[in-house]
Formats: structure tokens, sequence, C-alpha cells
């Protein structure tokens, strides 16, 4: 369940019930006006967040969702899963565009601020970086002794940081 607060009366305001097991992702989009939440039942339901009705349940993946990612112009929204794959869904009509195997789980997933590229947290080690333009591989990153469980870029695109499970941030510039 997916629990809506209004932290003005420190209470929950709605509490959102379709999905059939627990729920591991949630996004935004960027003016707030969609909530996307997947989890175990490998599927990908969109709110609106007026009436926090379903817009769409779709069925995503073979195995859990781990991770979600509105793109900044709300043009893309990106899964992976706990199958290997990585999706791009078209906002429009929510069809997967395209899609990415890896056999190292996904388990973050973060775009530029100017939409341009996709940070993706992985469990061996890395942080694989796609040209969200174009959907090729751009670059990796290694660093981290562990897997990467969330990336974040700065506002200006310069920075990328990483948290790990081995217990370390680290920023890293971004030059493109």
């Amino acid at each position: 369940k997916i629990k809506v607060w209004d932290f003005s009366k420190n209470s929950s305001i709605k509490t959102l019930s379709s999905h059939s097991g627990a729920i591991k992702a949630l996004a935004y989009n960027k003016d707030g006006s969609l909530l996307a939440s997947a989890g175990e039942d490998k599927s990908i339901i969109i709110w609106n967040t007026k009436t926090w009705s379903v817009i769409s349940e779709i069925k995503a993946h073979e195995g859990d969702i781990l991770a979600l990612a509105f793109s900044p112009d709300d043009k893309f929204l990106v899964s992976s899963s706990s199958d290997g794959n990585l999706k791009v869904w078209d906002t429009l009509k929510w069809d997967s565009i395209t899609s990415f195997y890896d056999e190292n789980l996904i388990k973050s997933l973060a775009f530029s601020n100017d939409g341009n590229f996709l940070a993706c947290g992985t469990t061996n080690k890395q942080i694989k970086i796609w040209n969200a333009k174009t959907w090729k591989p751009f670059g990796n990153l290694s660093g981290h002794e562990d897997s990467i469980g969330t990336l974040s870029f700065s506002p200006d695109n310069r920075l990328l940081v990483s948290g790990s499970s081995d217990r370390s941030i680290k920023l890293w510039e971004i030059s493109y």
C-alpha cells in the first residue's frame, strides 16, 4: 500500500492499494501530476495525483521492479527490474519503446537535469551512463566496493553523486 501524507496535518490523507505485492519504487513526474509506483507484482501503476485514480497499469517486467525515474521533460519513464531488464516507456501511450538487458541488477536510476543522460547504479559496483537521446551506452564509472543504491545529478549537471552499500558517497565530475 502507498500512503499519501499531508504534513501540515501530520496525517495520512489517502491510501493507494492497487498493487498485489510490496512497493519498491516511486517516482513523480516534473509537475507532480503523475505518480508512478512499482514493486514485487512486476507492474507499474500510473496515478493521477489530483484524483488519485489509476491512469494506467502496465505489466512491465518478469521480476520485481527495483527503480523508476521520469525524464525531466516527462516524455519517458524508465524502470529497472530483477529480471535484468531496463525498460524505457513512452509516457503518452505507456508503451515500451526500448529495453536493455544487464546481467548485473540496476538498483538506482537518475536522469541528468537536462535530460541528456541516464545514470544506472548496479550491483556490480559500477555506474552505467546512457545517452538518453539515442539510448546508446555513454560510459561506465567504477570506484565503489559494493552495489550502488542511489544516484543524483547536481542542478548544473557537473556532478553525479552516488551512494553505495559500501557505506561511501562518491562525487563524480561529469564532462560531455
